[in-house]
C-alpha cells in the first residue's frame, strides 16, 4: 500500500522542492486502505514513511512483527481462574474447548465469501 502512495515523492531527491510539493500533494488527497476505508495522512506521517523506506527499503514500509508472535495468547483471565469454583482439570478442559471454538470462528471469518455463497443465484432477502 505505502509504496504506491509514496511513489510520487520517492522519485525526487531528498530535501528538494519537488519532493516537498509531492509530499504536500499526497497529504492533500484521500487514500483507500486495503479494508476499503478512506483516510488522509499528515505530511509528518508521509515523511516518516519516506525515511523508513530510505533506511530499510520495502521492509521499512511493512508493519513490525508482534513482540508476542507465535506465543499462545491467554483466553481465560487469571481473575476468572480464581473466581470459578472448578478444579484445575475442569478449568483446563474448558480452556481447551474455548480455544477450539474460537479457532473455528477465526477460520470461518477468514473463509472467502464466494465459498459460503456457492450455488446461490442472488443474495437472500
Amino acid at each position: 500500500m505505502w509504496a504506491g502512495i509514496l511513489d510520487p515523492a520517492i522519485r525526487h531527491e531528498k530535501h528538494s522542492a519537488e519532493r516537498g510539493a509531492a509530499v504536500r500533494a499526497i497529504a492533500s488527497k484521500r487514500h483507500m486502505l486495503p479494508s476499503g476505508r478512506w483516510v488522509t495522512f499528515s505530511e509528518r506521517t508521509i515523511l516518516r514513511k519516506l525515511d523508513a523506506y530510505e533506511r530499510h527499503g520495502m521492509a521499512g514500509l511493512s508493519r513490525p512483527k508482534r513482540a508476542d508472535a507465535g506465543a499462545k495468547r491467554t483466553i481465560l483471565l487469571a481473575r476468572w481462574d480464581k473466581a470459578v469454583p472448578f478444579d484445575d482439570a475442569t478449568k483446563h478442559r474448558i480452556a481447551g474447548k474455548l480455544t477450539a471454538y474460537l479457532g473455528g470462528l477465526v477460520k470461518a471469518a477468514n473463509r472467502p465469501l464466494s465459498r459460503s455463497c456457492k450455488g446461490r443465484a442472488s443474495w437472500p432477502s
